[in-house]
C-alpha cells in the first residue's frame, strides 16, 4: 500500500493503490459513525424501555395505625349550673305566672320567675328539677340572681332561705343535702335586712363554675354536709334529681327569682367519646403512586450526549492524495 508521500509525489505509482487508501479511510469513518449511532440507539432504548416499579412506593397499611379507644374515660365536669335550660321543672306551693313561668329560672337571663303563694304543698314553695342530661351530678353551691323590679311585688320578694334535697331515682325518697340562709340577708333570722340590688331585665348571665357574674346582683351559699366527724364539708354526694325549697320575707308575697343555679359537677361524662371505628383506617389505595421519573416515557428522559451521538462531519478526515501530475 502506498504511503501519503508516494501518493502525493510519485508520478509512477499506480493510482489504484492511492484510491484504495482513500476508500479504506472513508470506510473507517463510516464504520465509526455507524458504531456511535448504534450505541446511541441502544442507550435510547434502555432509557425508554425501563419499566415502572413493580409496586407503589408506599403500600396500603395492613392494619390501622392507631386502634379505637378501648373505653371512654369518665370524668367529672365542673359547670356553673348542673341544670341545662331544657331540664324539666315542676313547681310546688306556687300559683305560676303565665307571663313569668318556671322555665325562666334556667334560661340564662335575669328575666324572673314568679311563684305566688298558693297551690298544694306541705313543704313550702319551690321547684323539683330533673336535669335533661340524665346523668348523676354533685351540687356544691346554690346561686340565686336577684330579679328586676316588678310591679307585682313592690316590696322585696327575694328568697331569704334555701333547702336543697336530692334523690337518685324517681321512686326513691328525698335526702337533705343542705339548708340555711342566703348571705344577702345580713341580719340572719329577721325580715328587715336591706334587699339586694335589682338586676336589669332580660340580661344574659355570664356565670362560671368558679364565680357568678360580678356585673349582676346575686347571692351564693355553699352546700355543706357533715363528714361524720362533726366537720362541715362541701357536699360530694351525687344525685339524679333535686328539690329546692325557698322562703320569702312574707308568706303573702310572691317569690321572684331572676335565675337559680346549682353549681357543681356532672358525673360520668365520657371524654373523649369512644370512636365508632379506628381513628385511622387502612388506605383504600396506595398513599402515593409510582413516581413519574420511573414510569416509561414516550421519549428518552434525556437525549444522548453529543459526545456519543454521531457528528455531522467526521471528527477527523482521511488524508487526501494528490493526483500525479503529468510532466
Amino acid at each position: 500500500m502506498p504511503n501519503d508521500a508516494s501518493c502525493k509525489n510519485s508520478k509512477t505509482m499506480l493510482r489504484s493503490g492511492c484510491k484504495r487508501k482513500r476508500i479504506v479511510s472513508s470506510s473507517m469513518y463510516s464504520i465509526h459513525s455507524l458504531f456511535f449511532a448504534a450505541i446511541a440507539i441502544i442507550l435510547s432504548r434502555q432509557i425508554t424501555a425501563q419499566p415502572p416499579t413493580a409496586k407503589p412506593t408506599a403500600k396500603p397499611t395492613s392494619k390501622p395505625t392507631s386502634p379505637p379507644t378501648p373505653k371512654p374515660t369518665a370524668v367529672s365536669l365542673p359547670v356553673s349550673n348542673i341544670f341545662p335550660p331544657t331540664s324539666t321543672i315542676t313547681t310546688f306551693g306556687c300559683i305560676n305566672s303565665v307571663v313569668n313561668p318556671p322555665p325562666l329560672l334556667l334560661d340564662g337571663t335575669t328575666t324572673h320567675h314568679s311563684c305566688a303563694p298558693g297551690g298544694p304543698s306541705s313543704t313550702g314553695r319551690g321547684v323539683v328539677i330533673v336535669p335533661s342530661h340524665g346523668l348523676p351530678s354533685i351540687a356544691e353551691k346554690i346561686r340565686v340572681y336577684a330579679s328586676p323590679t316588678s310591679a307585682s311585688c313592690p316590696s322585696p320578694c327575694d328568697p331569704v332561705t334555701y333547702r336543697v334535697e336530692g334523690r337518685r331515682t324517681p321512686s326513691s325518697s328525698w335526702t337533705l343535702i343542705s339548708e340555711g340562709d342566703f348571705p344577702w340577708i345580713v341580719n340572719t333570722g329577721t325580715n328587715n335586712a336591706p334587699p339586694p340590688a335589682r338586676n336589669p331585665d332580660d340580661t344574659a348571665i355570664a356565670s362560671t363554675y368558679g364565680a357568678g357574674d360580678l356585673n349582676l346582683s346575686f347571692t351564693e351559699a355553699t352546700l355543706r354536709i357533715d363528714d361524720g366527724n362533726g366537720n362541715a364539708v362541701t357536699n360530694d354526694a351525687a344525685y339524679a334529681d333535686y328539690r329546692v325549697t325557698f322562703t320569702s320575707r312574707s308568706d303573702n308575697n310572691p317569690i321572684l327569682i331572676g335565675e337559680v343555679e346549682l353549681v357543681g359537677r356532672i358525673e360520668g361524662i365520657a371524654t373523649p367519646f369512644p370512636t365508632k371505628a379506628p381513628t385511622k383506617s387502612p388506605t383504600a389505595a396506595p398513599s402515593s403512586s409510582p413516581s413519574a421519573s420511573i414510569a416509561p416515557t414516550s421519549l428518552p428522559s434525556s437525549p444522548p450526549t453529543t459526545s456519543i451521538a454521531p457528528t455531522s462531519s467526521p471528527s477527523w478526515s482521511p488524508s487526501v492524495s494528490t493526483e500525479p501530475t503529468t510532466s
